[in-house]
């Protein structure tokens, strides 16, 4: 299952790359927040609910494919790949996520966005991943603010789902 979904992130980032009206790569950080819910495993042990917080960091491209209403809005993905560095206690959580993009431009200056996809966290709870975003305009790129919430519905592990909460800041490059 870890192999469909890698071969499924690299598929969409290769076709939406030879496909784009406009691309983009970026990096941003900024503050996450993981919940993972009370669960049972198969020998019958019940295990607490427990969060995390640290710091998120990812990188990230946007690919738009569609350009309509005269250029106003856009319609892409954003392939993502980061992770959470846990916080006091040092520990690292892989994350990826896939979602569709739209993004609306207000004015030259400030576009606003909002996603919905999938995500993978840790490698082994599968989920929902939504995001909300302004893009700044700064140079030949973007100042991204961005929140994203990813809600936990298949976890592959005996491990209880998780949902996932981060917001973060950063800089995208439009070629």
């Amino acid at each position: 299952m870890k192999r469909f979904f890698a071969v499924l992130f690299t598929l969409a980032l290769v076709a939406g790359t030879a496909s784009a009206v406009e691309f983009s790569i970026g990096g941003k950080a900024g503050a996450g927040f993981v919940y993972t819910h009370d669960y049972k495993n198969s020998e019958g042990d019940t295990f607490d609910s427990t969060f995390i917080y640290g710091a998120n960091v990812s990188v990230f491209s946007g690919i738009n494919f569609v350009d309509f209403a005269d250029g106003k809005a856009k319609l892409g993905i954003r392939p993502e790949v980061g992770g959470l560095i846990q916080i006091p206690k040092i520990g690292f959580f892989f994350d990826a996520r896939l979602p569709v993009t739209f993004t609306y431009v207000l004015n030259e200056k400030v576009s606003l966005g909002a996603g919905v996809g999938i995500g993978l966290f840790d490698i082994v709870d599968l989920g929902l991943a939504c995001n909300a975003f302004a893009l700044f305009n700064a140079g030949s790129g973007n100042i991204l603010l961005d929140f994203s919430y990813d809600l936990g519905l298949v976890n592959f592990e005996e491990y209880g789902k998780t949902d996932c909460f981060g917001v973060g800041i950063g800089y995208q490059y439009t070629f």
